[in-house]
């Protein structure tokens, strides 16, 4: 144990008011207080008593407050400001957000009756989770893994805001730099109380079980990294798709040996409404190996926005997959648009039959990036409402560099566009 390395003004007992609690952790509280000073309602998270004495406690408690506020995005909840008590128990104060968290608004799904119903409501929480996706990818430009991404850990804002919560449990990618004598904090971005705390051991995990990387299971801290990150988000999209955690049992132990097999039914097998593009979605999310996981949350991201917009998505069918669907084209769900051009000599264009093959193809581009624009051969995306909308491109701005149609009667061998 070791001394706490940040120094923190006492708290200013007529500032802050508690009124009633809001959640509790396993070292930590939150309350709903009311900010004297300003006239608003804050969260005031705060160390629990029995754990005033632990400065590993205390540090990581810090360490959250620091990560948070270092992650500057829609996505992260703004730390107002840090402290602690007469008796050393540090607290920090952010933006009181109203609202549910992922895991209740996905039980709320699943409770749904009727059909359409369900597929409206899957589509709007599939889209939220597109959000979640780019804000840890942001994360991960900084630096950081959260390493505990649960749906109790999103929150869903009654005015659409989505948010990533609880960083406590986050890893700096890579070891901080030595501190030299004279020097105060280490460089970004380790936050300057991530000194203070303990070195994850190798064979202890960290995490929730239910969630948990093969890796983290396995308690393999230098095997974690952003693909960790990419395996719980998908272990959520299998939530949201079958309304279970992706693996169960009466043991935390017996679970985690389950994540170590990779003994995952496929969502299908539980819920036959999902379409078998966004099953392979969240299989290629949820690999065993890391290298097989989507490369970043960008790329999860993006391939779930495709399927919402109707366009070919990267992930491939499992074996299994393609074992139940016997029709190729009934697994993506999309159409590709066929240009043909006759040799001269041919039949005409007029006896030309419709023609669409099944595509499964890479897009040429991905949809947005960390910050929220967008990239080169992506679709339009503008968001509001919570809803998505797609502004797709002319013929003239298309992709394959089609020829726009006022154009198309200058050219010998005219093209022609059949859906």
């Amino acid at each position: 144990m070791c001394e706490p390395m940040v120094e923190l003004p006492v708290l200013d007992s007529h500032r802050f008011r508690i009124l009633h609690p809001l959640d509790r952790g396993g070292i930590s509280r939150v309350y709903v207080a009311y900010d004297e000073e300003l006239n608003r309602e804050v969260a005031l998270k705060q160390l629990r008593r029995r754990y005033a004495d632990d400065s590993e406690s205390r540090a990581r408690l810090l360490f959250e407050a620091e990560v948070t506020a270092g992650l500057e995005h829609p996505g992260v909840v703004p730390v107002y400001g840090l402290g602690q008590y007469a008796d050393g128990r540090p607290f920090f104060t952010m933006r009181l957000i109203r609202g549910d968290d992922f895991s209740m608004v996905i039980k709320q799904l699943h409770q749904t009756d009727r059909p359409r119903g369900w597929a409206a409501e899957l589509r709007l929480l599939l889209d939220r989770l597109v959000d979640v996706c780019y804000t840890v990818a942001y994360a991960h430009s900084r630096g950081i893994i959260h390493r505990d991404l649960t749906p109790g850990n999103i929150m869903l804002g009654i005015h659409g805001e989505t948010l990533v919560i609880d960083w406590g449990l986050a890893k700096p990618l890579g070891r901080p730099t030595p501190v030299a004598e004279g020097d105060s904090a280490p460089a970004a971005p380790w936050p300057a109380s991530a000194r203070d705390l303990a070195q994850t051991r190798v064979g202890h995990t960290v995490g929730t079980t239910w969630y948990m990387s093969p890796e983290q299971a396995a308690g393999l801290p230098d095997r974690l990294g952003p693909a960790t990150d990419v395996y719980t988000l998908g272990a959520t999209l299998y939530r949201i798709l079958t309304g279970q955690v992706p693996f169960d049992g009466p043991e935390e132990d017996e679970v985690r040996k389950l994540v170590q097999q990779g003994a995952l039914p496929p969502p299908r097998q539980i819920n036959r409404r999902i379409a078998p593009a966004l099953e392979a979605i969240c299989l290629k999310a949820m690999a065993m190996a890391p290298e097989d996981r989507y490369v970043s949350a960008i790329d999860l991201g993006d391939d779930i926005a495709c399927w919402l917009a109707k366009r070919p998505v990267t992930a491939r069918p499992t074996t299994a997959s393609r074992d139940r669907v016997a029709d190729p084209a009934s697994w993506s769900g999309q159409k590709k648009i066929v240009t043909v051009r006759p040799m001269p000599g041919s039949i005409s264009m007029r006896s030309v039959t419709k023609v669409e093959i099944f595509s499964a193809a890479p897009t040429q581009g991905r949809l947005r990036t960390p910050g929220g624009g967008t990239r080169p051969g992506s679709p339009h995306i503008s968001r509001g409402s919570g809803n998505m909308v797609v502004k797709r491109r002319s013929l003239r701005d298309g992709p394959e560099g089609t020829e726009s149609p006022k154009n198309q009667g200058n050219s010998e061998n005219p093209p022609v566009h059949r859906r």
